[in-house]
């Protein structure tokens, strides 16, 4: 019986013509303006899928440039996500699991392998505010209005524009801080954070886990791959680090990205454990305080997705343990009833 069903396993095997898929993911920085920069590196690695964060305008227009070679996209102005593929789109999905919190899912074959590319950013200054609202989404600053009458929890939702705020330069604004608003803004920012964590413990890994195809996730977590909540993603995915075997890989630096001594690697590539990654690497400075990351992978053909696969080896350990259940019991009516003396 066992038998029977290991041999229903499909093989695992990759696309026939061994096409890799390349994947380009950079948090362009909402200030950055080397936009040409960006373009001429994502022509000469031609990659099969390019994703770029904090692409706030002018980014999407400048950025229409790649419809050349990467005709398929997809524009998620309220993440201040640009997606742009090579390959036709079968299937797109948002998800939004808060307000300018979510992902997107693209469903896509390559050389006859199927595949979900999820793209997300867990940001958790983009929780406060919307586009066109005063906060870090427009103006790059970590801080909350500030005056007092915007407070309290309605400003959670809706808060103030800057008009709203009498006409005050962002340097003004950083010197009226009162005590009291400044605690205000630490029990914000801690739930900014709690947020984050949750997308990372539970939302992302939860969606993941529905998928019944390869995945491979690929943006700016916030985290490293030391924190407990990146640890809390991979085991509630099921996914792994294409980093592993190719380096440390530190990607955000507020004073130079560039020198691996000053910074820290948030920008991650996760697949499936069925998914072969051929390298991983970053790109150069291109004026963002992130570097630009670069993977490339196989998917295979017909691989079993990791929930599928869960299920099947319940299956196997139960059909193993009903087995071994009628064993015992055929060996005990032996050991009793045999008069021969067989054991």
């Amino acid at each position: 019986m066992l038998t029977c069903c290991l041999d229903d396993i499909p093989k695992i095997r990759f696309g026939a013509s061994g096409e890799p898929m390349g994947l380009f993911l950079f948090n362009v920085s909402f200030s950055n303006t080397q936009y040409g920069d960006a373009i001429a590196l994502v022509k000469e690695e031609k990659p099969t899928i390019a994703a770029f964060l904090e692409a706030k305008d002018p980014w999407p227009e400048e950025l229409e440039e790649l419809r050349e070679f990467l005709p398929y996209t997809i524009s998620i102005p309220e993440l201040q996500i640009e997606v742009y593929s090579r390959l036709p789109l079968q299937e797109s999905e948002i998800l939004e699991y808060g307000k300018s919190r979510g992902l997107v899912k693209l469903d896509l074959r390559i050389a006859g392998a199927e595949a979900s590319v999820i793209v997300t950013h867990s940001y958790p200054q983009f929780y406060f505010g919307k586009p066109g609202d005063f906060g870090v989404a427009d103006y790059g600053y970590d801080f909350a209005p500030l005056a007092p009458q915007f407070w309290g929890e309605q400003n959670y939702q809706s808060p103030p524009k800057l008009g709203d705020l009498g006409g005050l330069t962002k340097t003004k604004q950083s010197r009226i801080h009162t005590s009291i608003q400044q605690r205000q803004q630490e029990d914000l920012e801690k739930q900014r954070w709690q947020w984050r964590n949750q997308d990372l413990e539970k939302e992302i890994g939860d969606y993941i886990r529905q998928i019944q195809k390869p995945v491979v996730l690929i943006g700016d977590l916030n985290v490293t791959m030391w924190s407990p909540y990146y640890k809390s993603l991979i085991e509630s995915s099921g996914l792994h680090d294409a980093r592993a075997g190719f380096g440390i890989l530190p990607t955000l630096s507020q004073f130079s990205p560039a020198n691996p001594w000053l910074a820290i690697p948030v920008d991650h590539c996760l697949v499936s454990r069925d998914v072969k990654v051929i390298k991983m690497r970053t790109g150069p400075d291109l004026g963002s305080d992130h570097l630009p990351v670069i993977t490339d992978i196989l998917i295979p053909v017909s691989a079993i997705s990791l929930s599928a696969r869960r299920t099947l080896r319940e299956q196997l350990s139960a059909i193993s343990l009903s087995a071994r259940r009628t064993l015992r019991e055929q060996l005990s009516a032996i050991s009793l009833w045999d008069t021969d003396g067989v054991t």
